[in-house]
């Protein structure tokens, strides 16, 4: 059964944007089953809700996020269980709770629970699911990823209603700037390709619509083929917008990132079309993606999520946090410049260094990677570098963040101890269908066997990649039960804001002291050593 003194709670709400988002759902029914009984209740309203900090629930990030709107309370309070969360920490790869009862406690729920049993009994067969199939799923988990994941949901509720302040002036001129980029880029474009001439359109012309002898030219456009239905073509200089059109000038398959780069890279103008082509596609991204979509917003808060939901959406399969509605762990440089600090406030931004690089020597245990990063006057980096890309220290850099988990030669060669263990787990990967993160966690990890490379890639990076991620989720969990104004978590960096009149270095040392424990107890012979600035705006100098 669900811990002492919890009470199972579940929440049907009515949803304005179309999606579920605690912040503005609707709540219309509150249903609860209180510990040891069998008879569930609930109501319209939350009055006769037992006002208690022991909540059991599936997916209990929305309902605990929609029961602190409604009756707000120290976050901290609440000790909190969650069988979604229990069930992804497992590698179930089916989360909803219909699917786990019936794995589990052999009951097939009715599919159209409100048509044939009624609102009520519907209601009354998920709080009696979540009930039974806590203490299954509880007594299967492994290591400490679950108690890491349902110690952060309240604090991750509180970053999803807290968000940073938007600055509408350095808004407006980023846009401004955008625009005359896009503008500047698309006019330089038109006129170099001013004399040149692609298929724009084609378009099905039939028999009553040209005269018989008709083939050739049809105003400025030209009729081809010889059978009833025939082909109206159009053309002219391709546009800088119509990825078809710059696909037959440049007469290449795609025109994605990879393809203009090499174009770029050569010579003659269609290299120069290809560069103005990057400009274009950078500044009208920032438009449509980052800033016109926030033009009028006073604030920019996301949703933030341990699991993906109950039907697979969202979440990572490493353990990643992830952020929807607005993705607040990867917003563009020029955007970051916009957001603020509310008024009295700054911004502390604590980033570990190195962590995932670190996590991949501690787990591997190879030798050389040890001895490299225990020495600060190194840069493996810049060693892979030289050694490989004849020291091009961007190049090393994306072979130990990337190509580290293709392990192929060159790995095996730099790092011959994780390529052993990278062989050694891709083994049992393949035995198991199942990647197990390393303790103490021991997060998780369906992997689809016949995704080939794919697949083993998933395999070798979930490991290092979980560390990592359950390394600064610790951190995240410290910090918010000793009190920190969480706001972000941006992979491996975490934000809390400050009050301005506080004394600024003792809070960097306190945050830094925080996250640097708990990375020494997770990484004993490395440890991570953190980053930690202050500033009002999220990307801006550090102040002190």
């Amino acid at each position: 059964m669900v811990p002492t003194s919890s009470l199972v709670i579940d929440f049907e709400t009515s949803t304005p944007t179309g999606k579920p988002d605690f912040r503005v759902d609707v709540l219309e029914r509150a249903g609860w089953l209180e510990s040891g009984a069998e008879v569930a209740k609930w109501s319209s309203c939350l009055c006769p809700l037992p006002n208690t900090p022991y909540l059991t629930g599936h997916n209990l990030m929305y309902d605990l996020g929609i029961l602190w709107r409604l009756r707000p309370s120290p976050l901290q309070r609440y000790d909190i269980h969650d069988t979604l969360a229990l069930a992804y920490g497992q590698g179930e790869e089916d989360l909803s709770l219909k699917g786990l009862m019936q794995k589990y406690l052999k009951v097939n729920t009715d599919t159209f629970p409100y048509q044939r049993i009624g609102v009520e009994q519907a209601h009354g067969q998920d709080l009696w699911g979540t009930q039974r199939l806590f203490p299954i799923l509880r007594e299967r988990q492994r290591g400490t990823c679950y108690d890491i994941d349902r110690a952060l949901i309240p604090a991750l509720i509180d970053c999803s209603y807290r968000g940073y302040e938007i600055d509408p002036e350095r808004l407006e001129k980023a846009i401004e700037k955008a625009e005359a980029s896009c503008s500047r880029a698309e006019t330089a474009f038109s006129t170099l390709v001013a004399d040149t001439s692609v298929l724009l359109s084609r378009r099905k012309v039939t028999r009553k619509r040209w005269p018989e002898d008709t083939i050739g030219l049809y105003g400025d456009d030209v009729v081809v083929g010889d059978g009833p239905t025939r082909y109206r073509e159009s053309y002219g200089s391709p546009g800088i917008n119509s990825p078809i059109q710059l696909q037959r000038y440049f007469d290449v398959p795609s025109v994605d990132k990879i393809f203009l780069q090499l174009l770029a890279a050569k010579e003659g103008p269609k290299a120069l079309a290809a560069f103005l082509r990057q400009q274009w596609v950078a500044a009208d991204k920032l438009l449509d993606t980052y800033f016109y979509p926030n033009r009028g917003k006073d604030q920019l808060t996301g949703l933030f999520n341990i699991t993906p939901t109950e039907d697979m959406e969202g979440g990572a399969g490493t353990g990643r946090l992830s952020s929807e509605r607005s993705n607040m762990q990867n917003q563009a440089p020029a955007m970051e410049r916009c957001l603020r600090a509310p008024k009295g406030f700054l911004i502390l931004r604590g980033d570990y260094s190195q962590i995932e690089l670190r996590g991949s020597a501690e787990i591997s245990g190879d030798e050389g990677m040890l001895t490299a990063l225990a020495d600060p006057n190194r840069d493996l980096h810049q060693e892979a570098a030289d050694r490989f890309f004849g020291g091009n220290r961007k190049r090393g850099k994306v072979f130990n963040f990337r190509e580290l988990y293709i392990c192929g030669p060159e790995v095996k060669v730099a790092y011959p101890g994780f390529y052993a263990w990278a062989e050694r787990h891709w083994l049992e990967v393949q035995r198991t269908g199942v990647s197990v993160g390393p303790e103490p966690f021991l997060h998780r990890r369906p992997i689809p066997l016949l995704g080939g490379d794919h697949a083993r890639r998933q395999a070798i990076n979930h490991p290092p990649q979980n560390l990592a991620v359950y390394i600064t989720k610790a951190a995240m969990v410290r910090l918010f039960r000793a009190g920190w104004m969480l706001v972000n978590q941006v992979h491996d960096a975490i934000h809390a804001y400050i009050p301005e009149d506080d004394n600024v270095p003792l809070r960097k040392a306190q945050f830094r002291e925080i996250m640097e424990e708990t990375a020494r107890e997770y990484l004993p012979r490395l440890g991570a050593s953190v980053e930690v600035k202050c500033s009002k705006y999220w990307s801006e100098e550090d102040l002190l």
